[in-house]
């Protein structure tokens, strides 16, 4: 027969599948031919240099070896080539060569049991190792190898470590056990963080771990080592965890109980360690080392504290740290610093026993407790210490000598001024200076080192030669007094300047130096007042203490005080700028708890890209003087409780309120765009929106669907707003004119201006420049610049010269209703950071679209023409619609409301983002192709985060082409097809409420899926790593592919071990192959088939066939032989479903697709995107061929069987037998007629045949039995006429059996021979023997017993035990059975009367007590006691051990009795008592070890009692007791009863009076005894009235009521045509009086003088004053000559200008020229430079010329603009 390729290779399979190791099941794997890939089978042999290989790379359940004959040569390589590699046992025990292991760093070694390495191997596995094993013992041998990225242990077996181990990365421990067996670890990061239970034992392990905590993205960091006690179970031993990187952090998470650990060593002693945790976490350690400095964040348990010399430690405010020991010695050169995080805020150090003593430390805010004797010599004492004993280092004046050197060298440092070296360096209470005599030369330098700088005061007065300070950024000066820097020096250095009194009177004088990092005040009760201007380049943060500035200004980035500590802050008259120095944004933070803050008159200032002020805490009121943006971004936030409140609230750019503020003027800048939050308030005085006709000003509520509203006091007129979303609620009126009502808005008058449609004319210019804006194409300039309903026209008109562009001064002023470009020529460009329009955006070609944001707001239905463009970054922000009319790319797309049609067109993105609002969003997709580009960082790029979203996906396919691309929705949501199509790195998909629902998703990439989704179709790559969701549910209509290969076998697997993901399927087809499965779950009722190619990792799935679906080919990707039957061609496809496959068939074409027009045999190589190849053969049969031969009619005894064959030489035959059968074999056990049809490639051929049955004798032996020793067994089949033949050949009818072995025989009758047997065993009978009949004394029981190996036992009473004790006169018998045969024994026992007695247990008696002994025995019973008599009773008076040995009958017995004697306790309550009502006495009866009964039957050693009466007290020591009594007498207190509080105003003094009987002696806190007493602070006093000792006690409340303090305002001068009234209601009180005598709320005032007001307030009257002059004013008007001559002979007469009246300020000023056409002559922004009547330097001719004046002033009413037009003649 022909065997084809195919055939052979499945006979190969055939066989595999019949040996023991199918699959499934280990096999092994040996590598050979050296050199090679892992995914080439050639180099995977069965056996060790064997050359039958294995048909697959190694899975999971495989044994992998490289042994002696895996390398021919020496250095040979072996590539993982594929993105997974799995495996059981990995061993290269044995390997010679010096062979190389190498891989990418994209790999992943996947290893479900050992590792072992060799010292003579390179190990150049660059990716990441996993050990996943699911149960057993295994271990990590790594000889030496360097692991170099992760090695992850996820599973839930045990590894053990058999040497050190080195891992470049990371280390993570996610689940099952670890056993170091005292080897090293070497890593750079180690995570401990479970989910499920860990056991780690380090015995006398070192951990040394060298990373350095990193920051992936701005909001996440990790640390160098993570440690979780949930689920974990860590036996620490005596190991070590050592940090060596300068910046070692160990972490813990938050965890009911603490981690255990035994020694920490932070071995750096330039760096810093840091050991923090969550909230709720804690730790316990033997030894915890620090080499450098130190922070110690959470609780801990530490036995002992090792702290370095010169280095400083700082502990978390408010925790406790249990010690036993500290080594902390410091010395003069090199102290240590120890202190809490906050000053004021003190740790608690707490040691039960022995000494804690520091030497030469630093000590701040240390409380120490717990019995313990602490004590800090050569201490410098920073404050708040408590329990500690401190011999303190006197503070000293240090002088800085020897010009250039380090601070921590105390050879700079002396006593005097210029005098020797060798001072101790600095410590918190030396004042440092640097003087005339510590320079040598110019530009010394002072360097702070890796300790820092501590000192109480610092100053330079009179340093000579410009000397530099100098330090890094990560050194630190902290300053515990003042600071005085000087004009000639440089401050250069770059770390954090702390200030950290503790006492107020510090000052700060900078002398124009600039802090180039931090300024952090924290000191409790420090105080801090400026000297002159302060500059820092970073923050200014204040934590505890005050801060004055002394109206000196401040520049610095941030200023913070956002801590509930005490804290003071006062601005005076200071300007406080914050500006931009590193990053795109400033901020002023105040946390109002606990905060005393005056801004006086200070401006506080905002300024360049962006700012923020925010406001925290508890119910509270923030005043501010005046606040300036002037910022291009400005934010104010307030929490709800805290009320802001602005005298001037002033915006130069664009604003978020996202607070309620209270301003008196609220200032907003022409043609900004504001944003106050929904539902809030604003209560304003005074609105000044300075919107005009160049720059509308947009005022709107932060959500479309929910107003903000104003509330004003005063009447407001403003112009050229655009107004959406705002309720006025008054009082006052808001007045809107030449303004646009965007909509919702209640309360306003708004005058409308009408919609416009805007071209743009003559050419380059700025948006803002109204001379660029026309009504008409190509028309005259100076319309107003467009607002948010006018249209704009850039065309043909626009532009004369090429790329003249279109730019803004502002970059918030760029606003429209729709824009179109589709007319321009010239290639134009537009520049902008912001657009923003309410309508439709129409492109063209011809142009260049540089605008950063584009965002889309308004209602209605709009397009959207791109023209080619990439859009950036755009926004959709209105209800409206926008269609696409062309292909569209963009950068990001952040949507908040609204619809997005793209119409079937492509879209291009890198990301999507649908916010979290729950304003209605929907997408309409249509047909288009969607690609995203964009990567998961820590944000997918499409994401879903709020509800209220839809989309309509139609026909559409997303596409994301990044490896790290994504898709999370918050909500379900409805997709058509979704597909990942990068081949490297890993995408994600799913949901994080619900699931979505997908018609067709395909993976090419690794792939994580969350959620509970919905797959009409799901796909899977070969040779790639997929995770679903654990404990949630995928499930699948139509059809799941994960098919992998040879090559590339697919991992599938749950995200979580030992939780399994589901797929759920009533009728799907699930087709998978060469998967490595692990806890997956199938339900549904589907059929499930996982391929006979996968692997059931540790038994972890359920629900999955793993084998074949039927008419699965398993042999390759060609399927079945074909027939060519009646059809012209075949086409084979060599497709394998994998990215980047590259085909060559046997003919040498490379296509995927093959035509086959004629029978024979072909074959297709496939090679895929790893190198590994695999090929493939098919047989193509013709159609004579195709021909099924059954045998001929036969007739069968019954019970016979036939096996029928209709088996053909090609693969994927179909079989159909008449009963429904698809084998190819058929077993027939029953006459009748069977036929089969065979079908292939459409077509078929068909057999039959009739099969008779004739029945045999019915011939039964029975079983096989088992005999007992000596029985027989006649075997008789009992069958008449029949002939015989047993197995010794004899031919009786019957046969008798005596002895075991096999009996057969075989009957015959009507020529059918049938055959029975039996095996006949014989059981030896049991053998045992009771013994002789016996005779015996009573009260000794014989114990019967027998000694049969697996036999069983019956007892004369029934019982089965191996013996019986016999107790009484009698016949005992015993039957045993074994194996079925039984023998039985007895014996006659007789019991004769022994004289038996009992004591009963030892026992105690009191002292004086005693006890008879009376033992009951047979009469005639001889006794002797222990001393020799032989009474029948015996007396105890005495403490000992008493015995009787009794005989009767030949019988003895005897017993034994301790007795012991205890002393009686005495009860002793002591002499009656008398006490005062009130009082309480204690009566107390202890004796130790006793038990008491008190008179009210309570059982305490005491009874406390206040109530008068007898009281007694039982006293116990077990039976022994004694009694005793006391009267207590109760005596009253005399009366006593001061005065009611009272409040007298602030310097006031009050008579307080005590009021008592006759008698009665009166004491006040001064000593004096008057029953009056004059009280002349504030405060609480108490007098006592004492009487028969007895004493009263009483207190009144003395306070002091502030008088109101106000002010009227500084003295003024008024226009004397102008109203002028003072106001006295805005100060409180409960009554004001007026220097005229009225008592109104307001004052007119009519005429100069001097006014006062009085206040009443409770018991104070407060007054000011104010001095009020008139003047007369100046007001804004304009004189305009209407001609001038330029040739005149008066100077005056030559320039056309305007003319304003003394006194008026021009504040801004735009004059424009224009002739009668429309064409523009001259320009000007000064208002004293005139025109000249010339355009481009040539005199104009006479005529009349049209000017335009926009005029901006400032006179004593105040702020206004006037914009002047009309005629002006030259004449020449």
């Amino acid at each position: 027969m022909y065997l084809s390729p195919k055939s052979f290779r499945r006979g190969i399979y055939l066989l595999c599948l019949l040996l023991p190791a199918a699959w499934g099941i280990s096999r092994d794997y040996y590598w050979i031919g050296g050199s090679g890939d892992w995914s080439d089978i050639s180099h995977w042999a069965t056996t060790s240099g064997g050359s039958v290989t294995h048909n697959q790379a190694p899975t999971a359940g495989d044994d992998v070896f490289f042994d002696s004959k895996s390398f021919p040569g020496a250095g040979q390589v072996v590539t993982v080539n594929s993105d997974n590699a799995f495996c059981h046992n990995f061993s290269w025990l044995g390997a010679s060569g010096n062979p190389i292991f190498r891989s990418a760093s994209n790999t992943v070694l996947n290893v479900y049991g050992s590792i072992d390495l060799i010292n003579a191997m390179s190990f150049e596995f660059l990716g990441d190792v996993h050990l996943l094993a699911a149960s057993g013992n295994h271990h990590l041998n790594a000889a030496g190898q360097l692991l170099h990225r992760n090695l992850l242990l996820q599973g839930t077996a045990t590894w053990a470590l058999q040497d050190d181990i080195q891992v470049d990365s990371l280390i993570e421990l996610k689940s099952g056990s670890l056993v170091t067996a005292g080897h090293n670890i070497s890593a750079g990061y180690l995570y401990i963080l479970p989910a499920t239970p860990v056991n780690l034992q380090l015995g006398a392990s070192r951990i040394q771990l060298h990373g350095k905590p990193f920051r992936p993205v701005p909001w996440e960091d990790y640390p160098v080592c993570w440690i979780q006690s949930e689920n974990l179970t860590l036996a620490a031993g005596t190991s070590t965890f050592e940090f060596t990187s300068p910046f070692g952090e160990l972490r813990f998470r938050t965890a009911a109980a603490p981690v255990v650990l035994a020694d920490v060593y932070f071995s750096n002693g330039g760096g810093e360690g840091l050991i923090a945790g969550d909230n709720g976490s804690s730790f316990r350690c033997s030894t915890l080392q620090f080499d450098g400095h130190g922070k110690i964040l959470p609780p801990a348990n530490i036995n002992h504290l090792m702290l370095a010399p010169g280095k400083q430690y700082e502990l978390n405010s408010g925790q406790t740290y249990q010690l036993q020991q500290i080594t902390a010695v410091g010395t003069c050169a090199q102290p240590i610093g120890l202190r809490s995080t906050i000053a004021g805020d003190a740790v608690n150090f707490q040691a039960t026993s022995g000494n804690i003593q520091l030497e030469f430390t630093t000590i701040r805010d240390l409380n120490a407790s717990g019995g313990a004797l602490f004590v800090a010599n050569n201490a410098v004492d920073l404050g708040n210490n408590t329990g500690w004993t401190i011999n303190a280092r006197n503070g000293n004046d240090l002088y800085w000598v020897g010009g250039s050197g380090n601070w921590d060298d105390p050879m700079h440092w002396s006593f005097t001024s210029g005098g020797a070296g060798g001072a101790c360096v600095p410590s918190g209470v030396d004042n440092v200076f640097f003087d005339g005599n510590s320079f040598s030369a110019a530009g010394q330098t002072v360097t702070v080192t890796s300790s820092g700088a501590h000192c109480r005061d610092m100053r330079w007065t009179g340093a000579a030669g410009n000397p530099v300070f100098a330090g890094s950024p990560n050194h630190q000066v902290n300053i515990y007094g003042s600071l005085l820097l000087i004009p000639s020096m440089q401050w250069h250095f770059e770390g954090d300047v702390f200030f950290v009194a503790s006492a107020p009177g510090q000052t700060i004088t900078t002398a124009g130096q600039t802090f180039k990092r931090n300024l952090i005040f924290n000191g409790n009760n420090g105080e801090w007042a400026l000297q002159d201007k302060l500059e820092v380049i970073l923050a200014i943060q204040l934590f505890r203490g005050s801060f004055i500035t002394n109206d000196q200004d401040i520049i610095c980035e941030d200023f913070l005080s956002n801590v509930p500590s005490p804290r003071t802050i006062r601005l005076g008259s200071s300007h406080v700028l914050l500006r931009l120095t590193r990053i795109d944004f400033c901020e002023w933070t105040l946390h109002a708890s606990n905060l005393n803050f005056d801004a006086g008159t200070s401006l506080v200032e905002l300024s360049t890209a962006s700012g923020g002020m925010y406001h925290y805490g508890p119910r509270s009121i923030l005043q501010y003087y005046h606040v300036l943006f002037s910022s291009d971004n400005a934010f104010v936030y307030s929490d709800q409780s805290v009320s802001t409140r602005v005298q001037n609230l002033r915006f130069l750019s664009q604003g978020y309120l996202g607070a309620t503020v209270t301003s008196d003027t609220l200032d907003l800048a022409k043609g900004a765009e504001y944003t106050f939050i929904e539902r809030d308030t604003q209560y304003i005085g005074r609105l000044i929106a300075r919107g005009a006709c160049d720059g509308t000003t947009l005022l709107f509520s932060g959500n479309p669907s929910e107003p903000a509203y104003f509330v004003t006091t005063k009447d407001n007129t403003n112009q050229y707003l655009s107004i959406q979303n705002i309720h006025a609620l008054g009082p006052g009126r808001l007045i809107a004119d030449q303004s646009i009502d965007l909509g919702n808005n209640n309360g306003w008058m708004i005058n409308t201006l009408a919609p416009r449609t805007l071209y743009w004319v003559g050419g380059s210019g700025d948006w803002e420049d109204t001379a660029h804006w026309s009504l008409s194409s190509g028309g005259p300039g100076g319309a107003c610049i467009p607002t948010d309903q006018d249209d704009v026209i850039f065309d043909e008109r626009s532009f004369s010269q090429t790329g003249e562009v279109v730019s803004a001064i502002q970059y918030w002023s760029y606003r429209c209703r729709s824009m179109d470009w589709s007319r321009v020529t010239n290639s134009p460009q537009i520049r902008a950071d912001y657009l923003l329009v309410f309508g439709s955006l129409t492109l063209s070609p011809d142009m260049t679209y540089s605008v950063s944001v584009t965002r889309f707001r308004g209602k209605d239905q709009h397009t959207i023409t791109s023209a080619g463009h990439n859009l950036s970054y755009i926004y959709f922000e209105g209800p409206g619609k926008w269609t696409l009319q062309d292909d569209f790319e963009v950068n990001y797309i952040n949507f908040y409301e609204g619809t997005w049609c793209t119409a079937g067109f492509d879209v291009t993105l890198a990301n999507i983002y649908f916010s979290s609002g729950d304003n209605p969003k929907k997408i309409v997709l249509d047909s288009t192709h969607m690609v995203i580009t964009g990567p998961t960082i820590t944000i997918e790029p499409w994401r879903s985060y709020g509800s209220n979203l839809t989309v309509d996906a139609g026909t559409s396919l997303i596409e994301f082409t990044n490896p790290t691309g994504g898709m999370k929705n918050r909500d379900p949501l409805v997709f058509h097809q979704v597909l990942f199509s990068a081949n490297e790195g890993q995408s994600c998909l799913g949901n994080e409420v619900g699931g979505s629902r997908y018609q067709w998703v395909k993976f090419n990439n690794d792939g994580i899926i969350t959620g509970n989704n919905t797959f009409d179709t799901l796909l899977f790559a070969p040779g790639k790593s997929y995770k679903l969701a654990a404990g949630l549910t995928q499930t699948v209509n139509d059809y799941l592919q994960i098919i992998g290969n040879n090559c590339t076998p697919i991992e599938l697997s749950s995200t979580q071990q030992g939780m399994p993901a589901t797929i759920s399927s009533t009728a799907a087809v699930i087709n998978g192959d060469f998967i490595q499965m692990r806890d997956q779950k199938a339900t549904g009722g589907a059929r499930f088939f996982a391929g006979g190619h996968s692997t059931d990792i540790g038994n972890s799935n359920t629900g999955w066939i793993f084998d074949n679906a039927p008419g699965y080919v398993e042999d390759g990707f060609f399927g079945p032989d074909r027939v060519l039957c009646f059809q012209q061609s075949i086409a084979l496809s060599a497709a394998n479903n994998s990215t980047r496959e590259s085909y060559l068939w046997q003919d040498g074409s490379t296509d995927a697709v093959f035509s086959v027009t004629a029978p024979g045999t072909y074959w297709a190589e496939v090679t895929f995107a790893n190198n590994c190849q695999v090929r493939d053969t098919i047989r193509i049969a013709a159609q004579e061929t195709f021909h099924v031969n059954l045998p001929a009619d036969t007739v069968l005894c019954d019970g016979a069987i036939l096996n029928l064959d209709a088996t053909l030489d090609l693969t994927g035959i179909t079989y159909e037998w008449e009963n429904g059968s698809d084998q190819a074999q058929r077993t027939i056990t029953g006459a009748g007629r069977y036929s089969v049809l065979l079908s292939l490639s459409g077509c078929t051929s068909k057999d039959s045949l009739e099969v008779s049955y004739v029945s045999p004798a019915s011939l039964e032996l029975g079983p096989d039995t088992v005999l007992c020793e000596n029985a027989i067994l006649l075997l008789d089949p009992g069958i008449s006429g029949a002939g015989y033949q047993w197995q010794d050949g004899s031919s009786a009818s019957s046969y008798t059996v005596t002895g075991p072995g096999r009996y057969h025989v075989i009957v015959t009758t009507s020529g059918c021979a049938v055959q029975d047997s039996i095996a006949v065993a014989y059981n030896p009978l049991p053998r045992f023997n009771l013994g002789n009949d016996s005779t015996l004394c009573a009260g000794r029981p014989l114990v019967l017993q027998a000694e049969v190996p697996n036999g069983r036992y019956r007892w004369q009473d029934g019982s089965s035990g191996v013996t019986f004790a016999a107790t009484v006169s009698g016949n005992y018998w015993l039957e045993v059975d074994l194996a079925g045969c039984t023998a039985r024994d007895s014996i006659e026992i007789n019991f004769k009367p022994a004289p038996v007695f009992e004591f009963g247990p030892d026992t105690t008696l009191c002292k004086g007590q005693s006890l008879t002994l009376v033992p009951i025995v047979p009469q005639g019973t001889t006794l002797r006691w222990q001393d020799g008599s032989t009474d029948s009773q015996y007396r105890i008076r005495q403490q000992g051990q008493f015995h009787l040995n009794a005989a009767y009958n030949g019988c003895t017995y005897g017993d034994t009795i301790h007795v012991y004697f205890a002393d009686p306790p005495v009860a002793d309550l002591g002499a009656d008592r008398v006490i005062c009502a009130g009082e309480d006495v204690v009566l107390d009866a202890t004796v130790n070890g006793a038990m008491y009964r008190w008179s009210d039957s309570s059982t305490d050693s005491f009874l406390t009692t206040g109530m008068a009466g007898l009281y007694w007290v039982e006293v116990s020591f077990g039976i022994c007791s004694d009694r005793d009594s006391v009267e207590v007498t109760v005596t009253p207190l005399p009366e006593l009863q001061l005065s009611n509080d009272t409040t007298v105003c602030e310097g006031g003094s009050a008579a307080l009076q005590a009021f008592t009987a006759p008698g009665v002696g009166i004491q006040w806190p001064d000593g004096s005894t008057g029953a009056i007493f004059e009280a002349k602070v504030p405060g609480t006093y108490t007098a006592i009235a004492t009487e028969n000792g007895c004493e009263s006690r009483d207190s009144v409340q003395l306070n002091w009521q502030a008088p109101l303090i106000f002010s009227l305002g500084q003295d003024t001068v008024v226009c004397d045509d102008t109203p002028y009234s003072l106001r006295g209601d805005r100060f409180g009180g409960q009554g004001l009086v007026w220097s005229d005598g009225s008592t109104l709320p307001v004052l007119s005032i009519t005429a100069p003088g001097t006014y006062w007001l009085d206040v009443y307030n409770g018991a104070c009257v407060s007054r000011d004053s104010i001095q009020v002059e008139f003047r007369t004013c100046a007001y804004f008007s304009a004189y305009i000559p209407n001609a001038f001559s330029p040739e005149s002979a008066r100077e005056e007469n030559r320039l056309f200008k305007p003319y304003f009246p003394p006194g008026v300020e021009i504040v801004a000023f735009k004059m424009n020229i224009f002739d009668r056409w429309g064409n523009h002559l001259f320009s000007t922004q000064d208002p004293e430079g005139g025109w000249d009547g010339a355009w481009r330097d040539q005199p104009m001719d006479t005529g009349v010329y049209l000017y335009f004046i926009d005029v901006t002033y400032l006179d004593d009413r105040g702020e206004g603009r006037e914009q002047l037009s009309g005629d002006i003649a030259v004449f020449r």
